[in-house]
């Protein structure tokens, strides 16, 4: 039996949250809790899965995208975008304690410079930033998913970004840190038994770092 994972608990919550900074970031603000469009969502996502029932794959990608109508948002924030979705067969090992193979998405040249050119959801042109899962960042993204980035046999793309607290004498390479995958969450776990990953408000807050 199909189910799902964390759409009252998570998903939803961080649905609404995301479209709130949008229309902030846009000058229209809200304190709407959006439960309309949770139904809405719902409906749709219910639908979706019933229909790939046929697929028998053991795990399914659901996506949900909450678009508004163009020119709505200046007649009124309360009027209800539109609900889209829809559903793949997710790239997921069976054996998910397997490790996979990343890359670190770094420039040719290795400079602060030449880093920032890079796509990430650091920079203030990507609209609101890393705390929010904004449709526009998978068109960003694209670059980092060529080949130069993901060759064959490389699963996944680590982001890095240049830390503020190191001085310009600091080897490239040492002042960097890690932040994210462009599809994943990022823990590191110490011989101690040490978890370490990055700071909230640098990256996505995924599922997994809601669990963890």
């Amino acid at each position: 039996k199909l189910g799902y994972w964390g759409l009252e608990d998570f998903h939803l919550q961080r649905l609404a949250s995301s479209f709130r900074l949008l229309l902030r970031h846009r000058g229209v603000c809200s304190e709407d809790d959006f439960d309309e469009l949770k139904q809405k969502t719902r409906i749709v996502a219910d639908t979706l899965l019933r229909e790939a029932k046929h697929l028998e794959a053991p795990v399914l990608m659901l996506t949900i995208l909450w678009t508004p109508t163009p020119g709505e948002l200046e007649i009124s924030p309360t009027l209800s975008p539109r609900v889209r979705g829809h559903v793949a067969v997710a790239n997921v090992s069976d054996k998910l304690s397997e490790p996979i193979t990343a890359c670190l998405a770094l420039p040719t040249e290795p400079t602060g410079e030449a880093l920032a050119l890079l796509p990430s959801r650091q920079k203030r042109s990507c609209e609101v930033g890393p705390s929010a899962k904004i449709s526009a960042w998978c068109t960003s993204r694209r670059p980092l998913e060529g080949v130069r980035f993901k060759p064959q046999g490389v699963d996944e793309v680590l982001l890095v970004r240049k830390r503020a607290d190191v001085s310009e004498e600091v080897d490239f390479f040492a002042s960097l840190e890690v932040l994210e995958g462009l599809v994943s969450n990022i823990f590191v776990i110490y011989a101690d038994g040490t978890v370490r990953t990055a700071c909230t408000s640098s990256v996505l807050s995924g599922y997994a770092r809601g669990v963890v």
